[in-house]
């Protein structure tokens, strides 16, 4: 899944609407801006795993979704009182397009199992197209393993 943070090829500015740091403090991804990524980010079930990419980075995190897709302005983080509007953020929130269903974002609930800081991440010979793409077999998902996954976990 990508963070949506970072420059996007279609945009002069790099999006400041969402930031990696964010994802981590508060367990979290977001997917919006759209229909087909609003649709896309209610497919996550619970109990599944994903690998968070940042743009022009690399991967830099991996976790299990331990909550189904609600609206941002809806969600709060585990351990948390408010919602992600309402929480001290890095990104800036652009209020008006998370309160239009049109263009919200959505967020899933992760508990990262490893999380990596931008200047730290892997695999950054590997880019991602889609906002949310599978990784089902072979040598990225190998790869992404052996970077992320604790050896105790790993598939024998």
């Amino acid at each position: 899944m990508n963070v949506g943070e970072g420059a996007n090829p279609r945009r002069e500015q790099p999006d400041e609407g969402r930031a990696w740091e964010d994802c981590v403090k508060y367990g979290f991804m977001a997917m919006g801006g759209g229909e087909s990524w609003i649709n896309q980010a209610r497919k996550p079930a619970v109990g599944e795993h994903l690998f968070a990419y940042l743009n022009t980075r690399g991967y830099v995190g991996y976790g299990e979704i331990v909550a189904m897709a609600k609206p941002f302005q809806d969600f709060v983080p585990l351990g948390e009182r408010a919602s992600l509007m309402h929480l001290d953020l890095r990104a800036s929130v652009q209020h008006e397009r998370m309160l239009d269903p049109a263009t919200w974002d959505m967020c899933v609930g992760v508990r990262w199992i490893k999380a990596l800081e931008r200047q730290n991440a892997v695999c950054q010979h590997r880019y991602r197209l889609k906002a949310l793409e599978p990784i089902s077999s072979g040598p990225m998902l190998d790869e992404l393993l052996e970077n992320f996954q604790p050896a105790s976990e790993r598939l024998q």
